[in-house]
């Protein structure tokens, strides 16, 4: 595996790993400092943007960790950038459309 790889799948898991922390932790109401941080109160997310957000974040932090833990980038590695793809298209819907 390559440096820039092993970089890319060290950020897409603790990237992932701390964005769905902060979502589930906000979807049962825990209020902090890391739940409010660059949080759109204006409106809610609706249910299936929500559970796709979920999912590619979690399938993001287990296809990425399964990558380190077995040292290959491969398939696997390049489905981290479409998973992270899906999460930024989203990301940006919920910000600037909804």
């Amino acid at each position: 595996m390559k440096l820039w790889q092993r970089y890319w799948l060290w950020f897409a898991f603790l990237f992932s790993t701390l964005h769905l922390t902060r979502d589930v932790l906000q979807n049962i109401g825990v209020m902090n400092f890391f739940t409010t941080t660059f949080a759109k109160t204006t409106t809610a997310a609706p249910l299936w943007l929500e559970a796709t957000a979920l999912t590619s974040e979690l399938l993001n932090v287990i296809v990425s960790l399964y990558c380190l833990i077995n040292n290959t980038f491969g398939r696997f590695g390049l489905a981290t950038f479409i998973l992270f793809g899906i999460f930024a298209s989203m990301w940006a819907y919920f910000t600037f459309i909804l």
